[in-house]
């Protein structure tokens, strides 16, 4: 029964993964063509949006390191989860769209994190039943994904958790949403990434 639930997560959190990937790479695309070269101009819109939004947001969302270990340690509300995602999901697309992103593997630990625990409390909800990995291994199956490196996903969240207990669930949901991820896509984020850069260099 975990297993069906594992890898109806990792199938969940391939298809997310896409459509992120697709967000971002869209979205930095208008972005150039928008602001060209005018990086201080795309750079004070794109900061003052992300800016305004926070502010309007709950306290519980202006430290999301918080809010991440809330979510790892299953202490947050399946709302909260959705709700981070949500958050985390649009702001992170607006932050490459400035061209200064701060990086997307955090992000894609707590995007992670915040779609496996939706996905627990929904299974709960429904069936009265979830195996609590889910959360951990929603960590593994979003970075595997988006990167296409689900040994690399599985080490990490060992390093997260120091529990060798998880090697197997997360291995599961990992290796579930690698093979759907190249099945929509054979390219992961970098290497699509790495193709618009070159294509841009040449013309």
């Amino acid at each position: 029964l975990d297993t069906l639930y594992l890898v109806m997560l990792g199938i969940l959190v391939a298809i997310v993964g896409e459509i992120y990937i697709r967000y971002l790479l869209k979205i930095k695309s208008k972005s150039s063509e928008i602001f060209k070269n005018n990086y201080i101009l795309k750079m004070t819109i794109c900061g003052g949006f992300i800016g305004v939004i926070y502010s309007i947001l709950p306290e519980v969302f202006h430290e999301f390191t918080e809010l991440d270990n809330l979510i790892i340690d299953g202490k947050a509300s399946a709302v909260i989860g959705s709700q981070t995602f949500l958050i985390m999901f649009f702001t992170t697309g607006i932050a490459v769209a400035a061209g200064a992103p701060g990086g997307l593997f955090m992000p894609m630990i707590t995007l992670g994190a915040s779609l496996g625990l939706a996905f627990l409390g929904i299974s709960e909800s429904i069936t009265g039943y979830a195996p609590t990995s889910l959360v951990f291994a929603g960590i593994g199956a979003f970075i595997s994904g988006c990167s296409r490196t689900p040994l690399t996903a599985i080490f990490i969240v060992l390093a997260l958790t120091h529990n060798n207990l998880l090697l197997t669930p997360v291995l599961i949901c990992c290796s579930t949403s690698f093979f759907i991820s190249k099945l929509l896509n054979n390219n992961s984020f970098y290497e699509r990434q790495l193709g618009k850069k070159l294509m841009g260099e040449q013309n």
